[in-house]
């Protein structure tokens, strides 16, 4: 089988391009041609293993990479460059299906008219979430104009995904919640078979050994961008104060692992909140974060599957979360393995941290499920479902 993914960075930036490489990875395993077509080299020394049977090209001239601004649909010349050579490799390299996971539609609304390709557009975020704080003046409208605002929202993510339709033979959400939603809120019947759902798999390989778990240290640990209006880390920040006010806290530490534009911001809010137990690392491979940390904090406004919560879980970490995305309840049972709390609520989050620490029972119990429960999560059964899905697109015209 000939699988092709769309990737606007390789070999990585974030969740969307690493899980990209775990699947790609574990499809040359079982034998599958895998590539990759991309517009923009990553600068980062540090990468995940890469199977070398992946071919990875980057097609020159398109200047449309994780920042870019301007709207896809303006830049004619970069669409029909990208066009040109997407259509021309699929043809050559006769393959089979196509994994969209980040080029804009206006990119490929030409594959399924000229290829023999199927083609899957994965969406990688949450189908659905407003963000109505913030202290600007669009946020302030916003919250004065909350039903308005909703309203356009909804009808704003439900036609992306409707004029997409058309273009693609599956159209595959995170999460079940995510389908259902958009079921809800479009009402739509129309080839309802084209919609589906797949959650992200673990990245690593290996779980935590019952000698590393008994080696762990007092440390609460974040993993993340650091880009405030998707991962609000400045609640955690600020919770955080309230644990370091309590004696319970002694020994505990926080630690930061991620990079990003708002880093700054964090490191200043830290000073200004006269944390002493807080620690910014930077981008690292989070793997030797995750076996030291006993916890783990998410704050997040918007996630569409929470990579970092599996991975916490792997190698167990107890998370603690806002309830701020559907997903997270595939992941979380609150109170089985790991803790999830009202959307905002600083205070509850702090202390949720501190009843962890005070009872390293519970911790103990919540650490010991959550290594069970993630591993429906493992490469194998993802694959397996991707697996299954596609032998169906390829044995029916569904």
């Amino acid at each position: 089988m000939n699988i092709l993914f769309l990737l606007r960075l390789y070999p990585v930036y974030g969740g969307g391009e690493t899980v990209t490489l775990c699947l790609a990875n574990e499809m040359v395993k079982r034998g599958w041609n895998v590539s990759i077509l991309y517009f923009k080299e990553n600068t980062r020394k540090q990468f995940p293993f890469i199977d070398p049977r992946i071919k990875a090209i980057k097609i020159e001239g398109v200047n449309y990479g994780e920042f870019s601004t301007e709207k896809a649909h303006k830049l004619k010349n970069e669409r029909e460059i990208v066009h040109t050579y997407a259509v021309q490799y699929i043809r050559d390299n006769k393959i089979d299906i196509v994994m969209n996971q980040w080029w804009p539609l206006c990119f490929i609304d030409r594959l399924k008219k000229e290829t023999d390709s199927k083609i899957i557009k994965v969406h990688h975020t949450a189908f659905y979430i407003p963000i109505l704080d913030g202290n600007g003046i669009k946020a302030k409208i916003k919250r004065n104009l909350r039903p308005l605002y909703e309203k356009y929202k909804r009808r704003q993510v439900v036609k992306a995904v409707i004029d997409t339709l058309p273009y693609v033979d599956k159209y595959v959400f995170l999460s079940p919640s995510f389908q259902k939603q958009f079921i809800e809120f479009s009402h739509y019947t129309d080839n309802a078979s084209k919609l589906d759902s797949i959650p992200n798999p673990l990245v690593f390989d290996q779980y935590i050994t019952p000698d590393k778990y008994a080696k762990k240290e007092h440390i609460v640990l974040i993993v993340g961008r650091m880009f405030e209006s998707d991962k609000k880390i400045t609640r955690a920040l600020r919770a955080w104060r309230m644990v370091e006010e309590s004696p319970v806290s002694s020994g505990w530490k926080l630690q930061i692992v991620g990079e990003g534009p708002d880093l700054s911001g964090y490191k200043q809010l830290a000073k200004a909140l006269n944390l002493q137990r807080v620690s910014f690392e930077g981008y690292q491979q989070p793997l030797p974060y995750y076996e030291k940390a006993q916890i783990f904090l998410m704050t997040s406004a918007v996630e569409g599957f929470g990579m970092t919560l599996i991975e916490s879980q792997q190698q167990g970490v107890v998370p603690i979360v806002m309830d701020t995305f559907l997903s997270l309840h595939d992941i979380i049972t609150s109170g089985e393995n790991g803790i999830i709390t009202p959307d905002g609520d600083e205070t509850l989050f702090a202390q949720a941290i501190l009843s962890l620490m005070e009872n390293p029972k519970k911790l103990d119990a919540l650490a010991q499920q959550a290594l069970v429960t993630c591993r429906k999560f493992s490469i194998n059964n993802i694959v397996d479902l991707w697996e299954n899905l596609i032998t169906k697109m390829r044995t029916t015209n569904n």
